[in-house]
């Protein structure tokens, strides 16, 4: 059924500096939309502005500042440039690359701003460099890459061409050292890293894993926190 929902991009005069940006007083107005045909899972803008968007969980559109369509490249499959749900996009703006989260398919796929397809790594299993349902993931200053693991619990990062750098968390409720179902990644301009995930709570690390701080608590009476 949700296939069947036509879904719009909202667009706020901002949104190009949602990278930057860090006042919480942000004055948001809106400025447009247009429909995309299927339902978005995840979102992120070039250094030009222009929008990428994963959709129906095996395609990623790419979108100028006005909404006009660019670029449509995937399908389901396990191929190169296939995905079995995309979870989540990042973009590394300085080198105009974009990297993807397969998650059933366990890898993570990078490409060109154009679709053209770079490379793709990870399998399966718990062993550093291994990814198990990978569900969000973000680009660093310093061009490596960080990425929530929905079903090892955990957060790893690797370098631009995929080796694994260090991993951190399993399954659990301590605020250092473990997770719930990680779902949303971000890194700050000064590499620090904050994660959410399913107990209701984002919590910020250095670039090396370190517990800094949380944020937020779970709501008892949602379904999922």
């Amino acid at each position: 059924m949700w296939k069947s929902r036509l879904a719009v991009i909202a667009l706020c005069s901002v949104l190009p500096l949602l990278a930057t940006a860090s006042s919480a007083g942000a004055n948001m107005e809106f400025e447009r939309q247009w429909p995309v045909g299927a339902e978005p899972s995840s979102l992120d803008l070039d250094a030009a502005g222009n929008v990428y968007l994963a959709v129906e969980g095996d395609q990623i559109i790419g979108f100028d500042p006005r909404g006009v369509e660019t670029v449509r490249w995937g399908g389901f499959g396990v191929g190169n440039s296939q995905f079995n749900s995309i979870s989540g996009i990042a973009i590394d703006r300085a080198d105009g690359l974009l990297y993807a989260t397969d998650r059933f398919n366990h890898r993570i796929q990078k490409f060109f701003l154009n679709s053209s397809f770079i490379q793709k790594w990870g399998t399966t299993g718990l062993a550093a460099g291994q990814i198990t349902q990978p569900s969000a993931i973000a680009t660093s200053p310093d061009g490596s890459v960080y990425v929530a693991e929905r079903g090892n619990h955990r957060v790893q990062h690797f370098n631009d061409i995929g080796s694994s750098l260090r991993t951190w968390g399993r399954l659990g409720y301590d605020d250092a050292t473990e997770f719930d179902q990680p779902r949303a990644i971000a890194v700050g301009q000064n590499g620090h890293v904050f994660v959410g995930d399913l107990a209701g709570r984002i919590r910020e690390f250095d670039a090396f894993g370190t517990f800094i701080k949380r944020f937020g608590k779970q709501d008892p009476t949602a379904i999922d926190g």
